[in-house]
C-alpha cells in the first residue's frame, strides 16, 4: 500500500492473526481497539480503531483525519492493540507502508 503525504480520508485497514500467523482472529468482542503508526521520524501515533465489517475476520481500520497523521514522508508501522475481556491484551505484528512525498 502506498499514499501521498498528508492525505485525509485514506482508510488503513490491518488484519490481525491468532498465534498461528495464518487464522485470522476473531475480534468482535473485543473492548479495546487501537492502531498503533510508527513514523519515519520515529514519533509515534496511536488512534481508536473501529471494526472493518464485523471484527469476527480480524480486520480494523482507521481513518486518516488530519494532514499530520500521514506526514512526513516515508515507510510507516503500524501494528494493533487490542484487548478481549475477560483478560487478554496484546499487540499484533508489524506491518509497514509507503507514504509517498508530494512534488514542490
Amino acid at each position: 500500500m502506498s499514499v501521498q503525504a498528508g492525505a485525509i480520508g485514506i482508510s488503513v485497514v490491518y488484519r490481525v492473526y491468532q498465534a498461528d500467523g495464518v487464522t485470522p482472529m476473531n475480534l468482535a468482542l473485543a473492548s479495546v481497539k487501537k492502531l498503533i503508526f510508527t513514523k519515519p521520524n520515529l514519533q509515534t501515533l496511536e488512534v481508536t480503531a473501529s471494526f472493518y465489517t464485523d471484527g469476527t475476520d480480524g480486520l480494523l481500520k482507521y481513518t486518516t483525519a488530519t494532514a499530520d497523521d500521514l506526514g512526513p514522508y516515508g515507510t510507516y508501522q503500524v501494528q494493533a492493540y487490542v484487548e478481549i475481556p475477560p483478560n487478554y491484551k496484546s499487540k499484533a505484528g508489524v506491518a509497514l507502508f509507503d507514504v509517498l512525498g508530494n512534488a514542490a
